[in-house]
């Protein structure tokens, strides 16, 4: 019914609604579904007064008033339906998956080729995850979606830093490459208020710690005399914030507490980096960008710690929003 009411000449009485409609599209971006759930509510209750007497007009607009400020019910809404922030539309979704699938095919052949680490590595770890996050963009959940904001603002703005602080012009792949993964970042970010929740923002914050923690286990430190061996406070910053992105994922409290670690543990790695000999010919931008990215890291673990702390209650946390 509510299908053939939408195909009708529009009168003041739809325009209303509309006009209600979109501020809700404003505030954040919600599925159609959800939209019409709205709209149904807003019709059933303007009916309900038109029913006692009221003229319709005014039966519409006490509707709108007595549903409540669009701002408030769109962000509310988006939260019911996803700790997370509000799932992406198909057509942002698949075309951010479109461009990500030329790099995850490139990771895996890095990864599993010939001469590759295999997925007994952390190249191996970050393929599992890779994987799963472009299977949840695909089905457009939003956790993945809050994951893909933080990889990709880090991948952009360490490539920013890096090609700054490089004397070597971008190849093409370079150029191809980070086209696609600035594009898919344009369709997954955040571009309205209240897209993310603070689970969201957490996620996001974690994978600034992921890759931090990534680019410190990714060092070997060698001291004179001995064996080359990883840097520890690197191993633990790299699984305290692997299990604080799962804990974050089944909103368990538990997953403050591994952010937490994970924060001194990388402000550790950046002072056992700084006794590295940088090769002479890096320049100032890009040792900026290993150690000022660290420290970034650094700073994104202790914030989602706050905020997991602060945004959870379940002591051991439940896999019911996972596919949300």
């Amino acid at each position: 019914m509510h299908r053939a009411v939408r195909r009708r000449p529009r009168t003041d009485d739809d325009r209303a609604i509309d006009t209600y409609r979109d501020a809700l599209l404003a505030e954040a971006e919600l599925a159609r579904r959800d939209l019409d759930e709205i709209e149904d509510h807003l019709r059933a209750l303007a009916e309900e007064l038109q029913s006692s007497g009221m003229p319709r007009a005014e039966a519409i607009a006490e509707a709108c008033r007595r549903l409540g400020d669009p701002g408030a019910v769109a962000r509310e809404h988006a939260r019911v339906r996803s700790p997370f922030g509000a799932r992406l539309a198909p057509l942002r979704a698949w075309s951010a998956a479109v461009l990500l699938v030329p790099w995850w095919l490139a990771f895996a052949r890095l990864t599993l080729g010939p001469g590759g680490p295999g997925l007994a590595s952390t190249f191996g770890v970050n393929l599992v995850i890779a994987t799963a996050v472009m299977c949840g963009l695909v089905a457009r959940t939003s956790w993945a979606r809050a994951i893909l904001v933080g990889a990709l603002s880090w991948v952009i703005v360490d490539r920013v830093i890096a090609c700054v602080g490089s004397d070597l012009p971008a190849g093409t792949y370079e150029l191809w490459r980070d086209a696609c993964l600035t594009g898919a970042f344009m369709f997954v970010a955040p571009w309205r208020r209240a897209e993310l929740a603070r689970a969201g923002y957490v996620i996001a914050l974690l994978a600034w710690a992921y890759h931090g923690a990534c680019e410190m286990a990714s060092y070997q430190l060698a001291r004179p005399g001995q064996l080359p061996f990883v840097d520890p406070a690197g191993t633990v910053a790299f699984v305290a914030t692997l299990a604080a992105g799962v804990g974050t994922l089944v909103r368990a409290r538990w997953a403050a507490i591994a952010a937490a670690a994970a924060a001194p543990s990388l402000a550790i790695g950046i002072a056992e980096l700084r006794t590295l000999p940088f090769p002479v010919v890096e320049r100032t931008a890009a040792i900026v960008e290993r150690l000022g990215g660290i420290a970034a890291a650094a700073v994104a673990a202790a914030v989602a710690a706050v905020l997991a702390w602060r945004g959870t209650r379940a002591a051991l946390g439940t896999l019911r929003h996972v596919l949300d």
